[in-house]
């Protein structure tokens, strides 16, 4: 008893099944609203901001976003990285597809290479962060999450303390052997509150003043000064300082691409904290004219509307310390691939808990 015509449907209850396309006006878009209102985002790739703004004050009960992964912009990409924290993901391999002929997907890796865009794109469903600039790619995270390490316990234990007062997180992670957590992460504005509350989770977890680290950079100068005074002689860390290995920018540099490394060939336990990943996952490298690679700045993250990677920079700060890997180059193609892990991506967001 349905009725409908090339856009519309209405179903015997009542329901309706209405298709826009995505270059529909947004102010148009916004009309829609319902208490059951479900929206379903195909080819979200291609999807404009303003389109996805307009979603949003519909403010719908669930919100499907389905596609093949693209450019590294977006809500659809930031469902995977920064914004990861807002979304359950689901992914299928490509060899699961029964509508993907196999010869097809043998061909085109046979054709261009595993590490050709197409490739990674269209049969792994990868997104293209690498050619983009970013320094940790999605797919290093996930597979070491899918299928982490064994836990190796060792008597090496160590802290990184990140700074922050008003809107950004201080963040205490600490690294037991080889596998790191967050212990705190929170937001205060009161620096004397702050810096009360990491002398607590020393004292709980029994560090000694030499196995922890902080960031002195900005803020976290007077921070360590205020921990010595009472005390605590932290090893002091700055990011924008000489490096150890002398191919990288400065310290912050060494910290995420040698924290990329030990991800890539799994030497570390991660938690799996959404917020942790998006971040890890959004902060954009390049290289400098004297050809040694370097960080996205955080000014130029929040001008990208991205928050400052305060528990990224904890994280790899703790897998850092005490632990420098001696190579020659860092690649920028995962070295060793999976041959049957190709992914097609979507997102499901949940609203009110459902």
């Amino acid at each position: 008893n349905a009725k409908f015509n090339d856009t519309e449907i209405e179903l015997h209850n009542g329901s309706k099944i209405i298709g826009v396309t995505a270059d529909a006006d947004p102010g148009r878009f916004e009309g829609f609203h319902n208490d059951n209102l479900l929206i379903i985002a195909d080819e979200a790739k291609s999807i404009g901001d303003r389109i996805f703004e307009a979603i949003a004050r519909c403010q719908p009960k669930r919100l499907l976003l389905l596609s093949s992964p693209g450019a590294c912009f977006g809500e659809f990409y930031e469902a995977f990285h920064a914004r990861r924290r807002f979304y359950r993901s689901h992914s299928v391999t490509a060899y699961d597809c029964p509508h993907i002929d196999p010869k097809w997907i043998e061909e085109t890796i046979a054709k261009n290479g595993l590490t050709h865009p197409l490739v990674r794109t269209a049969i792994f469903a990868e997104f293209s962060s690498e050619a983009d600039g970013g320094v940790i790619p999605l797919s290093f995270v996930e597979r070491l999450l899918s299928d982490p390490p064994e836990f190796i316990d060792s008597e090496s234990v160590h802290a990184f303390c990140d700074f922050s007062a008003g809107g950004d997180e201080s963040v205490f992670a600490l690294r037991r052997g080889n596998r790191v957590e967050i212990v705190a992460a929170w937001r205060e504005r009161d620096t004397m509150q702050v810096i009360g509350r990491f002398i607590q989770l020393f004292r709980e977890h029994g560090l000694r003043g030499d196995q922890i680290s902080a960031d002195e950079g900005g803020l976290g100068k007077p921070m360590c000064d205020r921990l010595a005074e009472e005390k605590w002689h932290v090893r002091r860390v700055n990011n924008g300082s000489e490096p150890t290995l002398k191919h990288y920018a400065n310290r912050g540099a060494e910290a995420w691409y040698e924290g990329r490394l030990k991800i890539e060939k799994r030497e570390i336990i991660l938690p799996n904290d959404p917020e942790l990943i998006g971040q890890m996952t959004s902060r954009l490298g390049s290289v400098t004219s004297e050809g040694k690679l370097r960080l996205e700045s955080k000014e130029d993250m929040r001008r990208r509307g991205l928050p400052s990677p305060d528990r990224a920079d904890a994280v790899l700060g703790a897998m850092e310390c005490n632990s420098y890997s001696h190579i020659s180059s860092v690649p920028f193609v995962a070295r060793d691939v999976w041959n049957r892990e190709s992914r097609h991506h979507w997102r499901h967001r949940e609203f009110n808990g459902l």
